[in-house]
Parts: C-alpha cells; structure tokens; sequence
C-alpha cells in the first residue's frame, strides 16, 4: 500500500522521473529478450494456461474481465482454477484461498483480490502465490483442473502459457503514457504484440477514446474487441459471503474505495443517480481499520445519508458490524457481447483448451 501523500507527489513530479524512466525501460526490455532468447528459463504449466494481464499500474478493469472470464471457462466445463498474486496479502509461499465453496483464508493473509473470487466464483477454487509456477504446481495437486487462468501475470515471464489477454480501459490513454517511474506504463506498449488479443473495457464510459483505441491497437495488427462494465445490483458482506442488499436503496449515500482509478467509481456512482454527499479516497489496497469505518458513519449521519456505499473489492476488507448504516457494495458485472464471446470461443479451439 502506496501513502496517498507519496501518490500525489509523485503525480506532480512524474516528468522529474524521465532519466529513471529510461533506464526502467532499458531493464524491462533486456529481462523480456533474455527469456525469449532462452538465456532465462521459462516453463510451462501441466495444463492448458490463460493470462490476464495488462501494461499499466492499475484501473484497467482486469478483475472484472476475468472474473467474467473465469465464469465463461466454468460454463465451458473447462473446470478452470484462478492463479492470483496475492497482492496486499502477508502469507508466505503459494496457498489455497478457496477450494470453491468460499474463502478458507482472510484478506490479511491472502490479499482483497483474492478474496473477491472467492466470494465472487463459487466452484471455482483460487490459489495464490508470488511464484505462479508454484502456486500452479499446487493447483494441479489438489484440483486437477482442466485449464489455469492466470490474473496480472503478463510481466510474469518465468511462466510460459498458451494464451495472453490484454486488458485496456479506455478511461486512460495508454499511447501518451511514458515508462514508470515516469509514467503508469509498467512495459512499452510495444510488448502488447505479444498478445493475442486485446479487449478495451469501460467503452461505455469513454466512448470516443474506446474507439480511438481500437484503432490504434488494431493498426499493431491485434485483434481489438470492445467490452463494457455493468453496474449490477447492490450487495452487503455477511460470513456466508456477499448477498443482495434486500433494503429500501439508498440515495443519499457517503462513497469510498482504495483503488487505483477512483474517479471511475465515483463516476459509476453519480451515473448511477446516487448522491455522493461526500467521496474518501483511500490508498490503493487499503486496509481498513474499525475506526476508518465509524468517522465514515459519523461523517454520514452529519450529511444525513442513508448508507455507505464502496466496491466489492473495499468491501470484502470491511469489519462486519462496526457501522450504524448499511455498508454496501455496487457491484460490477461484466457481460461480453456475442461477437467477444464468439471470438473467445475460437481463439480457446485454436489453443486447444475446448473442443
């Protein structure tokens, strides 16, 4: 977790940092060209692998493209098992969140990501693991599963999988980033060739540059396909898991998120016709703390809001019962189109991962 003071210093320097950049993306590009030479050892998992990844430092929408994804491989009977990092969890070594019917593990231990599948893809099980091969490894041990899906392991490049996805939001125009620490960009942009397709999300929201783009990722000779994120249904976070929100809806409500990209939450909110009498922006994989939740309460009762509302990614964070107020969650769905979902298909027969 990143101080927020640190983030907004760094966002008025970042051009101070172009020197660092260069030398970054020397790095980058020698480690990328020693594995593809065969200098560095890749392997390749027991089974048929997918990646998720991207090439920025967050907000791409990955988690609900692969959640989405995830959804798609069970339907297919491809009895997938989701691969994470783990990031903001304090375990050692690869471990099993889920074998399917809920997290077995806590966010302090295995990360909020993590826990999200969990709760968000029942019969799925979801294993961490800051070495992806190990926590594969594991995976085929206990699950014998039909197909890996493998989120944020694009830069990963001791694994070698069968298949990479590239996720873009259109909310950022990934073409005039420069190279960390000077920019979001983790590796040039040329790297997304080494997709085999790119899928650009939030194409509701930012239509015009979704378009742009399209065009410019499709002139890289990529398959370019377009998805768009749905708000779905309000949820509430119980110990059986996340359950819909059977209350009258609020309308008057206090909004806060530790993400990379809050001003499309925020956004998402007031589209959504909520009034957001008062947005807390937290770090990025903030970890909440009981009294964070009661001076939002308190902040809320003295605006005279209805509840509290954040992501289903803060949300699993949340310490049950500590707010007078409902904390809720809006969810996110995301529905691929039929001419994504017929793209998909054929590119997992082209791969060998379905019939």
């Amino acid at each position: 977790m990143v101080p927020k003071l640190l983030v907004f210093f760094w966002e008025k320097t970042k051009p101070l940092y172009l020197p660092l950049s260069w030398l970054y993306g020397l790095g980058v590009r020698v480690r990328r060209k020693a594995y593809e030479a065969g200098w560095l050892t890749r392997r390749k998992p027991a089974v048929p692998s997918v990646v998720v990844g991207n090439l920025s430092l967050g907000g791409e929408g990955k988690t609900p493209f692969t959640l989405a994804l995830a959804e798609l491989l069970k339907g297919l009977d491809l009895r997938p098992v989701v691969i994470l990092r783990g990031y903001g969890g304090r375990g050692q070594g690869p471990r099993v969140v889920s074998e399917g019917q809920g997290p077995i593990l806590g966010s302090e231990e295995a990360g909020e990501e993590a826990l999200l599948y969990a709760f968000r893809l029942p019969g799925i099980p979801v294993v961490v693991g800051k070495d992806r091969l190990a926590a594969a490894e594991l995976a085929c041990e206990r699950f014998r599963p039909g197909v890996l899906l493998f989120d944020d392991a694009f830069q990963h490049l001791r694994l070698s999988a069968d298949l990479y996805l590239l996720v873009v939001s259109a909310g950022r125009d990934p073409f005039v980033e420069r190279l960390f620490p000077a920019g979001r960009l983790r590796e040039p942009l040329s790297v997304a060739r080494k997709a085999q397709a790119v899928f650009v999300t939030r194409t509701n929201l930012f239509p015009e540059r979704a378009e742009d783009l399209s065009r410019r990722f499709a002139s890289m000779g990529l398959p370019v396909l377009r998805t768009a994120f749905e708000p779905g249904p309000l949820v509430t976070l119980t110990p059986s898991g996340f359950m819909p929100y059977t209350g009258r809806k609020p309308r008057r409500v206090v909004a806060f998120c530790g993400l990379g990209d809050p001003d499309n939450f925020r956004k998402t909110l007031e589209e959504e016709g909520f009034e957001v009498l008062f947005f807390k922006a937290y770090p990025d994989h903030y970890h909440y703390r009981e009294r964070d939740i009661r001076r939002l309460s308190e902040k809320a009762a003295s605006l005279g809001a209805e509840a509290l509302i954040t992501t289903e990614k803060d949300l699993v964070k949340i310490p049950i019962g500590v707010s007078f107020l409902p904390v809720l969650a809006l969810s996110l769905l995301l529905r691929f189109p039929r001419e994504t979902l017929e793209y998909l298909l054929s590119l997992f027969r082209s791969y060998s991962l379905c019939k």
